[in-house]
C-alpha cells in the first residue's frame, strides 16, 4: 500500500508545483529511494485508498499527448 501513497503523493506534489512531471518520469523510470524526491512525502496510510479509475477515450488520447518537458 505504501506504492499508492507515494503515487499519490506525487500527483499532489505536481499540482502543488513542487515536483514536475519530468521528476516524476525520472522516479519512475529509476524505481530506487535514491531517485526519489525529498519534497515528496509520503501520505499517511489512514482512509486512502483507491476504488476505480474509469477513463474516457478522449482522456486517453489527452494524456499519450501531453508533453512531459
Amino acid at each position: 500500500m505504501a506504492n499508492v501513497r507515494r503515487t499519490v503523493a506525487s500527483l499532489v506534489a505536481v499540482a502543488q508545483g513542487k515536483v514536475t512531471l519530468r521528476d516524476i518520469k525520472f522516479m519512475l523510470e529509476i524505481p530506487s529511494h535514491r531517485s526519489w524526491c525529498p519534497q515528496i512525502k509520503t501520505l499517511p496510510a489512514h482512509g486512502l485508498y483507491l476504488c476505480e479509475v474509469e477513463y474516457t477515450k478522449e482522456d486517453l488520447d489527452t494524456f499519450r499527448s501531453f508533453p512531459v518537458d
